[in-house]
């Protein structure tokens, strides 16, 4: 049953109860998920990389409570194949997963291809050319 939170509850507060004992050692971010189905079903907690998913590029204009505009995704899922060593192969076969994420999010490897739209790595000591702005 998708609308039955416990077995994600129960496994939160295990969870904390872990991480209050032996603390993670790294700078990351823990991202747990349960699968929706009942705690007799789950077989166990894993840690997986992050799988991709695709979706539907569609928005929906929203209004927050202060009249604040946002958008809301709401795309439909379009690709659902998955790595089978990710954490949506896990979740599917009805495991708890576990994935520590990192805050820096740069990909690397592809600075040096913005040198072929003009932009050259930045070097502190090295001048660096003027931005024109029309006016």
């Amino acid at each position: 049953n998708s609308t039955d939170f416990q077995p994600a509850a129960d496994f939160v507060c295990q969870w904390l109860e872990t991480c209050r004992d032996r603390p993670f050692p790294g700078p990351a971010l823990l991202n747990g998920n349960v699968p929706p189905v009942s705690r007799e079903d789950i077989c166990g907690v894993v840690a997986a990389p992050l799988g991709v998913s695709h979706y539907t590029e569609t928005f929906e204009k929203r209004v927050d409570p202060r009249g604040k505009t946002y958008y809301w995704i709401a795309g439909e899922a379009i690709d659902t194949r998955a790595a089978p060593d990710s954490d949506i192969a896990a979740i599917r076969d009805n495991y708890i997963t576990v994935t520590p994420l990192g805050n820096n999010l740069t990909a690397a490897s592809e600075l040096p291809k913005l040198a072929d739209w003009g932009m050259n790595p930045y070097a502190p000591s090295a001048p660096q050319p003027a931005v024109t702005r029309d006016p």
